[in-house]
Protein backbone atom coordinates (compact mmCIF):
# COMPACT_ATOMS: atom_id res chain seq x y z
CA UNK A 1 0.00 0.00 0.00
CA UNK A 2 1.06 3.30 -0.60
CA UNK A 3 -0.89 6.58 1.27
CA UNK A 4 0.79 9.48 -0.13
CA UNK A 5 -1.72 12.10 0.22
CA UNK A 6 -1.43 16.11 0.08
CA UNK A 7 -1.13 17.48 3.70
CA UNK A 8 -3.96 18.14 5.32
CA UNK A 9 -5.59 19.66 8.83
CA UNK A 10 -6.61 17.25 11.38
CA UNK A 11 -9.32 19.67 13.16
CA UNK A 12 -11.09 19.94 9.92
CA UNK A 13 -12.47 16.06 10.35
CA UNK A 14 -11.79 15.29 14.05
CA UNK A 15 -14.39 13.44 15.80
CA UNK A 16 -14.91 13.38 19.48
CA UNK A 17 -15.04 10.50 21.72
CA UNK A 18 -15.69 11.17 25.53
CA UNK A 19 -13.37 14.18 26.56
CA UNK A 20 -11.01 13.04 23.50
CA UNK A 21 -10.65 14.01 19.69
CA UNK A 22 -9.73 12.26 17.12
CA UNK A 23 -9.10 11.52 13.34
CA UNK A 24 -11.70 9.14 11.75
CA UNK A 25 -8.59 7.35 9.50
CA UNK A 26 -6.41 7.09 12.77
CA UNK A 27 -9.04 5.71 14.51
CA UNK A 28 -9.29 3.02 11.94
CA UNK A 29 -5.86 2.45 11.76
CA UNK A 30 -5.85 2.21 15.38
CA UNK A 31 -8.59 -0.92 15.01
CA UNK A 32 -6.18 -2.45 12.43
CA UNK A 33 -3.58 -2.39 14.61
CA UNK A 34 -5.56 -3.40 17.75
CA UNK A 35 -6.11 -7.03 15.28
CA UNK A 36 -2.92 -7.29 14.56
CA UNK A 37 -1.89 -6.96 18.40
CA UNK A 38 -4.42 -9.56 19.45
CA UNK A 39 -3.40 -12.05 16.80
CA UNK A 40 0.20 -11.38 18.12
CA UNK A 41 -0.83 -12.25 21.98
CA UNK A 42 -2.47 -15.25 20.93
CA UNK A 43 -0.20 -16.86 18.33
CA UNK A 44 3.29 -15.49 19.69
CA UNK A 45 3.33 -18.75 22.27
CA UNK A 46 2.65 -21.29 19.56
CA UNK A 47 5.48 -19.86 17.12
CA UNK A 48 8.39 -20.08 20.32
CA UNK A 49 8.23 -16.11 20.70
CA UNK A 50 8.37 -14.73 23.68
CA UNK A 51 5.85 -12.02 24.44
CA UNK A 52 8.11 -9.96 26.40
CA UNK A 53 10.67 -9.61 24.04
CA UNK A 54 8.01 -9.79 20.87
CA UNK A 55 6.97 -6.32 22.90
CA UNK A 56 10.30 -4.81 22.30
CA UNK A 57 10.43 -6.14 18.52
CA UNK A 58 6.89 -4.37 18.20
CA UNK A 59 8.27 -0.85 19.37
CA UNK A 60 10.82 -1.33 16.66
CA UNK A 61 9.24 -2.23 14.19
CA UNK A 62 6.66 0.27 14.57
CA UNK A 63 9.05 3.63 15.44
CA UNK A 64 11.38 2.68 12.25
CA UNK A 65 7.99 1.88 10.41
CA UNK A 66 6.50 5.26 11.33
CA UNK A 67 10.12 7.31 11.16
CA UNK A 68 10.89 5.74 7.74
CA UNK A 69 7.44 6.63 6.58
CA UNK A 70 7.47 10.10 7.60
CA UNK A 71 10.27 10.53 5.34
CA UNK A 72 9.24 9.13 2.47
CA UNK A 73 5.96 11.21 2.62
CA UNK A 74 8.03 14.21 3.51
CA UNK A 75 10.04 13.53 0.38
CA UNK A 76 7.28 12.81 -2.20
CA UNK A 77 5.63 15.94 -0.79
CA UNK A 78 8.57 17.73 -0.32
CA UNK A 79 7.74 21.00 -2.29
CA UNK A 80 5.30 22.38 1.00
CA UNK A 81 7.12 21.00 3.79
CA UNK A 82 10.27 23.53 2.12
CA UNK A 83 7.51 26.31 2.70
CA UNK A 84 7.06 24.28 5.93
CA UNK A 85 9.30 23.06 7.87
CA UNK A 86 7.95 22.86 11.13
CA UNK A 87 5.48 20.69 9.86
CA UNK A 88 7.69 18.04 8.98
CA UNK A 89 7.55 16.67 12.90
CA UNK A 90 4.00 18.08 13.43
CA UNK A 91 2.17 15.22 12.65
CA UNK A 92 -0.42 15.32 14.26
CA UNK A 93 -1.21 18.60 12.53
CA UNK A 94 0.15 17.33 9.01
CA UNK A 95 -0.58 13.97 8.60
CA UNK A 96 0.95 11.62 6.45
CA UNK A 97 2.88 8.20 6.14
CA UNK A 98 4.47 6.84 2.59
CA UNK A 99 3.41 3.12 3.49
CA UNK A 100 5.97 1.56 1.37
CA UNK A 101 8.48 3.19 2.92
CA UNK A 102 6.89 2.21 6.05
CA UNK A 103 7.14 -1.48 4.81
CA UNK A 104 10.54 -0.96 4.00
CA UNK A 105 11.28 -0.14 7.82
CA UNK A 106 9.50 -2.71 9.83
CA UNK A 107 10.76 -5.85 6.95
CA UNK A 108 14.28 -4.11 7.59
CA UNK A 109 14.04 -4.26 11.59
CA UNK A 110 12.12 -7.56 11.31
CA UNK A 111 15.41 -9.29 9.36
CA UNK A 112 17.83 -7.40 11.61
CA UNK A 113 16.20 -9.25 14.32
CA UNK A 114 16.15 -12.48 12.74
CA UNK A 115 19.61 -12.36 12.16
CA UNK A 116 20.80 -11.11 15.75
CA UNK A 117 18.56 -13.76 17.37
CA UNK A 118 19.03 -16.47 14.66
CA UNK A 119 14.64 -16.74 15.08
CA UNK A 120 13.97 -18.25 11.64
CA UNK A 121 12.96 -15.92 8.96
CA UNK A 122 9.82 -17.90 7.81
CA UNK A 123 8.82 -18.38 11.26
CA UNK A 124 8.85 -14.71 12.28
CA UNK A 125 7.35 -13.85 8.56
CA UNK A 126 4.55 -16.30 9.67
CA UNK A 127 3.75 -14.37 13.29
CA UNK A 128 4.11 -10.96 12.45
CA UNK A 129 2.73 -10.94 8.76
CA UNK A 130 -1.16 -10.99 9.76
CA UNK A 131 -0.62 -8.32 12.07
CA UNK A 132 1.13 -5.95 9.65
CA UNK A 133 -2.04 -7.12 6.58
CA UNK A 134 -4.57 -6.21 9.50
CA UNK A 135 -3.05 -2.80 9.93
CA UNK A 136 -2.91 -2.31 6.32
CA UNK A 137 -6.50 -3.16 6.32
CA UNK A 138 -7.30 -0.29 8.85
CA UNK A 139 -5.23 2.19 6.85
CA UNK A 140 -6.93 1.52 3.74
CA UNK A 141 -10.25 1.59 5.59
CA UNK A 142 -9.58 4.88 6.66
CA UNK A 143 -8.07 6.19 3.69
CA UNK A 144 -11.64 5.07 1.63
CA UNK A 145 -12.98 7.63 4.34
CA UNK A 146 -11.03 11.04 3.99
CA UNK A 147 -10.18 10.54 -0.15
CA UNK A 148 -6.55 9.45 -0.63
CA UNK A 149 -5.00 7.16 -2.47
CA UNK A 150 -7.82 7.78 -4.77
CA UNK A 151 -8.84 6.19 -7.80
CA UNK A 152 -8.74 7.64 -11.57
CA UNK A 153 -12.41 8.60 -12.82
CA UNK A 154 -14.41 5.89 -14.46
CA UNK A 155 -17.84 5.59 -16.34
CA UNK A 156 -20.28 3.76 -13.73
CA UNK A 157 -19.79 0.43 -14.72
CA UNK A 158 -22.54 -2.69 -15.14
CA UNK A 159 -22.39 -6.31 -14.52
CA UNK A 160 -19.71 -8.20 -13.08
CA UNK A 161 -17.26 -4.91 -13.06
CA UNK A 162 -19.81 -3.03 -10.92
CA UNK A 163 -18.15 -3.68 -7.48
CA UNK A 164 -15.28 -1.99 -8.89
CA UNK A 165 -16.32 1.33 -9.12
CA UNK A 166 -18.33 3.76 -6.87
CA UNK A 167 -19.04 7.16 -6.27
CA UNK A 168 -16.30 8.05 -3.76
CA UNK A 169 -13.79 11.42 -2.94
CA UNK A 170 -10.45 12.33 -3.99
CA UNK A 171 -8.41 14.25 -1.51
CA UNK A 172 -10.48 17.70 -2.32
CA UNK A 173 -13.71 16.21 -1.76
CA UNK A 174 -14.96 15.72 -5.42
CA UNK A 175 -17.11 12.59 -5.62
CA UNK A 176 -17.17 11.24 -9.07
CA UNK A 177 -17.56 7.67 -10.06
CA UNK A 178 -14.52 5.95 -9.99
CA UNK A 179 -12.50 3.28 -9.09
CA UNK A 180 -12.76 1.62 -5.91
CA UNK A 181 -9.01 1.60 -5.08
CA UNK A 182 -9.19 1.86 -1.15
CA UNK A 183 -11.92 -0.96 -1.09
CA UNK A 184 -10.18 -3.50 -3.45
CA UNK A 185 -6.92 -2.85 -1.10
CA UNK A 186 -8.83 -3.51 1.89
CA UNK A 187 -10.62 -6.85 0.89
CA UNK A 188 -6.64 -7.65 -0.57
CA UNK A 189 -5.06 -7.02 2.88
CA UNK A 190 -8.00 -8.65 4.77
CA UNK A 191 -7.45 -11.89 2.46
CA UNK A 192 -3.40 -11.95 2.64
CA UNK A 193 -3.76 -12.13 6.40
CA UNK A 194 -6.61 -14.34 6.61
CA UNK A 195 -4.13 -16.83 4.42
CA UNK A 196 -1.14 -16.23 6.47
CA UNK A 197 -3.19 -17.14 9.83
CA UNK A 198 -4.28 -20.29 8.21
CA UNK A 199 -1.28 -21.22 6.40
CA UNK A 200 1.00 -20.33 9.47
CA UNK A 201 4.43 -20.92 8.11
CA UNK A 202 3.72 -18.90 4.27
CA UNK A 203 3.17 -15.42 5.99
CA UNK A 204 6.57 -14.51 3.87
CA UNK A 205 4.73 -15.34 0.85
CA UNK A 206 1.07 -13.51 1.96
CA UNK A 207 3.38 -10.80 2.26
CA UNK A 208 4.93 -10.86 -1.52
CA UNK A 209 1.21 -11.44 -2.58
CA UNK A 210 -0.02 -8.09 -0.86
CA UNK A 211 3.37 -6.21 -2.56
CA UNK A 212 2.52 -7.56 -5.83
CA UNK A 213 -0.88 -6.85 -5.39
CA UNK A 214 -0.54 -3.15 -4.53
CA UNK A 215 1.91 -2.16 -7.29
CA UNK A 216 -0.65 -3.72 -9.60
CA UNK A 217 -3.24 -1.01 -8.18
CA UNK A 218 -1.08 1.95 -9.06
CA UNK A 219 -2.79 1.48 -12.51
CA UNK A 220 -6.17 2.58 -11.53
CA UNK A 221 -5.03 5.20 -9.00
CA UNK A 222 -5.41 9.00 -9.94
CA UNK A 223 -3.30 10.28 -6.79
CA UNK A 224 0.27 12.26 -7.70
CA UNK A 225 3.15 10.35 -6.75
CA UNK A 226 6.85 10.70 -8.12
CA UNK A 227 8.26 9.36 -10.86
CA UNK A 228 11.36 7.29 -11.94
CA UNK A 229 11.67 6.38 -15.99
CA UNK A 230 8.03 7.04 -16.36
CA UNK A 231 7.41 4.40 -13.28
CA UNK A 232 6.06 5.58 -10.01
CA UNK A 233 8.41 5.31 -7.08
CA UNK A 234 6.01 3.05 -4.51
CA UNK A 235 5.61 0.62 -7.57
CA UNK A 236 9.33 0.33 -8.00
CA UNK A 237 9.94 -0.37 -3.69
CA UNK A 238 6.52 -2.23 -4.16
CA UNK A 239 8.42 -4.77 -6.34
CA UNK A 240 11.81 -4.77 -4.80
CA UNK A 241 10.35 -5.32 -1.23
CA UNK A 242 8.41 -8.17 -2.88
CA UNK A 243 11.83 -9.87 -4.41
CA UNK A 244 13.52 -8.94 -1.09
CA UNK A 245 11.00 -10.91 0.74
CA UNK A 246 10.79 -13.80 -1.48
CA UNK A 247 14.94 -14.08 -2.03
CA UNK A 248 14.81 -14.03 2.46
CA UNK A 249 12.11 -17.26 2.45
CA UNK A 250 13.87 -19.31 -1.05
CA UNK A 251 17.18 -19.11 1.15
CA UNK A 252 15.43 -19.91 4.28
CA UNK A 253 13.94 -22.80 2.81
CA UNK A 254 16.74 -24.34 1.47
CA UNK A 255 18.83 -24.05 4.30
CA UNK A 256 16.29 -26.13 6.20
CA UNK A 257 16.64 -28.94 3.37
Amino acid sequence: MNLTICPFDYAIVNMQIGPWWIHPYTLRVMLGALGGCIWLWLAAPHYGASRSKLTGLLWAISGCALLVGRLGYVTDNLAYFMQHPKNIVRIWHVGGIQAGWAWSGGLFVTWLWARLTRFRITAIFGLLAPAALLTSAGAWWGCADVGCAWGHEALPASGWTRWAVIEAPDLYHSEVPRYAVQHIALVWSLTMALTAILLKQLGGLAIVLYLLGDAMLFKLRADPAPLVGGYRVAVLLDLGLALWVWILVWRNSRSLK
